[in-house]
């Protein structure tokens, strides 16, 4: 089908006018590098165990908040009565026990309009989950598959021209109904096994993924329109708590967002139920307070001890200087 003459006129006028719809930001230094935008099929992939549904949650809380939109989450790895309490404490600041009965009631009635859970008692194929969105489509302006290797796939099927028709199909679902799916994959096991240089800070520690470094390679990459690769050094002592968001893929930058410098990702910190970004908070609309900070590491702490037990030592007990000790 040839298409009219007059297609996308709306489109150009928006851009001369400028009247182009920009993606939805959370108020933050994220918002420089990724925005949320209606209609698109986006990937998300990390190693395994760095927190990328902690992460994606957290962003779905954010962009509901501010922007009162809703989630259909389908998370095969994760306990719907977890992702729920996830939700609620990221709403509200607070751990879900100290929470008065009023507060959580509050909570849990906004949690229960705003995100909805497919059950993942039986297992799927990427197609039934496009069926499953279709049917909700008047409930929900996102959702997430995660992981996508958890889904099932008919049987011998070419796993790559597989992968690359249904990406294709979600990329069409997202674009005919208007909704924006995220699809959450896992590296490739050589990926695991790339550490850092010697002379790199971080030597021996894991290195973030690549976007071809995704399990399927790289026709992710090519098929969706942007790219976030998430990663956390987990054995690090000073930075296992930092969610890093390295935005690989920006399909469209005139309406937001761009990738993130090879070696500058966004650095999400955990801080009391939720993710501080440069010292903001988001959800709350706050600004941590600067704070004198701490020796992070062991040898630091250990020196610092050292060195205040010097100070305290009676006089009596200080080494005296070599010319004062007689022979």
């Amino acid at each position: 089908m040839i298409l009219n003459e007059t297609h996308s006129n709306d489109y150009l006028k928006a851009v001369r006018d400028g009247t182009l719809q920009q993606g939805l930001k959370i108020d933050c230094e994220l918002d420089t590098n990724l925005v949320f935008k209606f209609g698109q099929f986006n990937v998300i992939v990390g190693h395994a165990n760095v927190g990328k549904t902690d992460w994606i949650v957290w962003y779905m809380v954010c962009l509901s908040v501010k922007h009162g939109l809703s989630w259909l989450i389908y998370s095969s790895e994760n306990s719907i009565g977890g992702l729920k309490r996830k939700i609620i404490e990221y709403k509200t600041g607070q751990n879900l026990e100290d929470l008065s009965e009023e507060d959580f009631n509050k909570a849990n009635s906004w949690l229960n309009f705003k995100f909805k859970f497919v059950d993942t008692s039986k297992l799927y194929s990427g197609y039934d989950l496009l069926e499953i969105f279709e049917e909700n489509k008047d409930f929900f302006d996102g959702a997430i598959i995660d992981p996508y290797n958890s889904l099932k796939r008919l049987a011998n099927n070419n796993s790559h021209e597989y992968d690359y028709t249904f990406a294709s199909e979600v990329r069409l679902f997202c674009e005919k109904f208007n909704k924006t799916i995220y699809i959450i994959g896992h590296g490739v096991t050589e990926a695991l096994r790339k550490v850092h240089a010697k002379d790199h800070p971080n030597a021996g520690h894991t290195i973030p993924l690549n976007a071809a470094d995704i399990e399927g390679g790289g026709k992710w990459v090519n098929r969706c329109n942007d790219m976030i690769v998430l990663h956390r050094y987990t054995q690090h002592e000073d930075e296992w708590f930092i969610t890093q968001v390295h935005v690989r893929k920006i399909k469209e930058t005139e309406t937001g967002g761009k990738p993130t410098f090879i070696d500058s990702p966004v650095k999400c910190v955990r801080w009391n139920k939720s993710f501080l970004i440069n010292n903001v908070n988001p959800i709350a609309d706050t600004v941590r307070p600067e704070a004198k900070l701490e020796p992070q590491t062991q040898f630091e702490k250990t020196q610092q001890i050292l060195k205040q037990r010097k100070e305290d030592e009676p006089d009596w007990a200080k080494p005296k200087d070599e010319e004062e000790i007689p022979f």
